[in-house]
């Protein structure tokens, strides 16, 4: 339990630290830290090397922003598993989100150095497998940038070509999460074949308004697979909850002008639920991929478990169920 705690703290600690601390390249030596593990090494792709992957969601969130995109991709590879399809974990690293040209309201700004949640869960879980001892193929992938206002920002109403060669209509430049998670989605998929995958994203408010800050938000074409991380996330007090994921919900987000937009075309309804239509476009078999929206509880503001070691304003949530299920 010791180590579990260990990777909790590391992933609250960084959510927890502001922007001007946890910049982009601070949260890149976090990851490369990683690389001094046993059976783990660590690669950092930047803009030139994010060009060449055609990660144009990615850099469109980009744009606005002084410092380069980053995907950092962490391998934990146990000696005999070297064959294995990896577990991939994909994390959103919002460094701060202001909104980008459709600019939050200013009090809801405050918080969103938080907007790396799903990047410090994949730090967390990837930084003790080895003490661990899980005895699989690992893989953590994290999708780093901040969202901001420059003369570059993407505009509402553009519309970009995907790494998978999707294209998508920009109907919310804060809808932009989705699109950092959708080109490495892509990336994970076409790379690593993964047997499973799961993200992690402090994505969606809608999350928050239906779930509050006791449940994350969880999405899969795997009822099986649900059922199992439901009952984990019971186990290790980390609980997530199904949110609706149809196909009336997935049709949602198709566009007239483009193959996708970013915001769906329910208006303000189930923003979580085309969230996630959305992401699973960007991989390759939905059997195998589970969504978990953390933007509830990723940091804790006004509620409060009875469990001590989540009552800090970061939280880890995700760290816990995710090392239980690799353990199992």
């Amino acid at each position: 339990m010791a180590i579990i705690v260990e990777a909790m703290q590391k992933a609250r600690d960084l959510v927890s630290r502001p922007a001007n601390i946890l910049d982009t390249d601070a949260l890149i030596d976090e990851i490369q830290s990683l690389g001094n593990l046993p059976d783990t090494t660590v690669s950092i792709m930047r803009n030139d090397a994010i060009q060449q992957e055609k990660m144009n969601l990615l850099l469109a969130v980009n744009s606005g922003s002084k410092d380069q995109a980053a995907v950092g991709v962490v391998e934990y590879t146990p000696k005999g598993t070297e064959s294995q399809d990896p577990i991939v974990l994909v994390g959103k690293g919002l460094i701060y989100d202001s909104g980008g040209l459709y600019m939050k309201p200013s009090g809801y700004m405050n918080e969103m150095h938080t907007d790396m949640g799903g990047a410090a869960t994949v730090v967390g879980v990837m930084s003790v497998l080895s003490k661990i001892g899980i005895q699989k193929k690992v893989v953590g992938i994290c999708g780093i940038t901040e969202n901001m206002v420059d003369a570059n920002s993407f505009r509402n109403g553009d519309i970009i070509t995907s790494r998978k060669g999707l294209t998508v209509e920009i109907g919310h430049t804060d809808a932009e999460g989705r699109l950092v998670l959708a080109d490495c989605l892509s990336y994970a998929c076409d790379t690593y074949k993964p047997a499973q995958i799961f993200d992690y994203a402090t994505l969606t408010g809608a999350c928050l308004v239906a779930l509050g800050e006791m449940y994350s938000g969880v999405f899969s074409d795997s009822q099986d697979l649900i059922d199992t991380l439901i009952e984990t996330g019971k186990e290790t007090n980390d609980q997530i909850w199904p949110l609706p994921f149809d196909a009336a919900v997935k049709k949602a987000v198709k566009s007239k002008s483009a193959d996708l937009t970013n915001t769906g075309n329910l208006d303000r309804m189930m923003g979580s639920s085309t969230a996630a239509a959305f992401l699973a476009n960007f991989v390759d078999d939905t059997e195998k991929w589970v969504h978990f929206d953390i933007a509830g509880t990723a940091a804790r503001d006004k509620m409060r478990q009875s469990y001590d070691y989540q009552n800090l304003h970061g939280t880890g949530a995700g760290v816990h169920l995710t090392l239980e299920y690799l353990l199992s």
